[in-house]
C-alpha cells in the first residue's frame, strides 16, 4: 500500500499533493478512514469546517523593491500593485500550493 495522506483536504503521496484517480484503491482506502474519523469526531461534537488559509508571498519588483502581499491559498488568481511605481503583478496559484508571479503590461 502506497503512503498516502489527506493533508488540507487534499490527498498526499509522501507529503506531496497528488491527483485523485479514478479506482485507485489505496486513495479509496485512505479516504474511507478519512470519512469514517470525520463521523466519529462529529458525534463527538468536533467541528471539521475548513478554514481559509493565506500564503504571505514576497517578490522584488522590476524597479527593486521587496513587495511581501497576503494572497489567498484557494484564489487562483490575484493582482497587486507595487506601492513605489506602481508596476501590477498578479500571482496565480493551482490546487496544489504552486505559485507563479506576472506581470501586467500595460
Amino acid at each position: 500500500m502506497k503512503n498516502y495522506e489527506i493533508r488540507d483536504g487534499k490527498m498526499t503521496l509522501d507529503g506531496k499533493p497528488v491527483q485523485l484517480k479514478f479506482g485507485d484503491l489505496d486513495q479509496i482506502k485512505v479516504l474511507r478512514k478519512f470519512e469514517k474519523l470525520s463521523r466519529e469526531l462529529k458525534e463527538q461534537g468536533v467541528d471539521l469546517e475548513p478554514t481559509a488559509k493565506t500564503i504571505e508571498f514576497h517578490f522584488n519588483c522590476l524597479c527593486g523593491v521587496q513587495r511581501s502581499v497576503d494572497v489567498d491559498a484557494d484564489f487562483g488568481y490575484e493582482k497587486h500593485k507595487c506601492l513605489h511605481c506602481e508596476r501590477e503583478y498578479y500571482i496565480e496559484s493551482d490546487n496544489y500550493d504552486n505559485y507563479k508571479l506576472y506581470l501586467i503590461e500595460k
